[in-house]
């Protein structure tokens, strides 16, 4: 929901291949709520992510679907992102959010730091604060005028 009207807004929407994320809704009082990606019956069995979503796994899913995977950019921001960090190629772009100012924001630059001697991160690593930053790196990433 949210990520969708982002790309929507600035125009990104093409660019995106598949977006992996828990799913969400609106109840009928208008909030937003979360459903996890997979549930308690069908467990995914890695050891770097939480019980409701391996998003490393997903990645290679998708990866196996296209012919020639071309550059992957990965937008980030918590320590559920590090296994999906961990399978990306030197040649994609990995998006990390890390404002100071937002603690809970740093979670994937935390444990990037924490865990990279046992589960390096191989893919260019690029930090953001704002929705403009990543918006400015994606169209770096393809270049694309700004």
């Amino acid at each position: 929901f949210f990520i969708n009207s982002f790309l929507d807004e600035e125009e990104l929407s093409p660019l995106v291949a598949n977006l992996c994320t828990n799913k969400s809704y609106l109840d009928e009082s208008g909030f937003l709520r979360l459903r996890p990606y997979w549930s308690g019956e069908e467990p995914h069995g890695c050891e770097l992510c939480p019980p409701n979503l391996c998003k490393g796994r997903v990645l290679c899913d998708d990866l196996k679907l296209l012919d020639e995977p071309g550059t992957i950019v990965y937008v980030g921001d918590g320590s559920g992102d590090f296994c999906a960090a961990t399978r990306l190629r030197a040649s994609d772009v990995l998006l990390v959010r890390d404002d100071p100012d937002t603690p809970s924001a740093r979670g994937l630059v935390r444990r990037i730091a924490r865990e990279s001697t046992r589960h390096p991160v191989c893919a260019q690593v690029v930090h953001w604060k704002s929705a403009g930053q990543v918006q400015a790196a994606v169209r770096k990433a393809f270049h694309l005028a700004a």
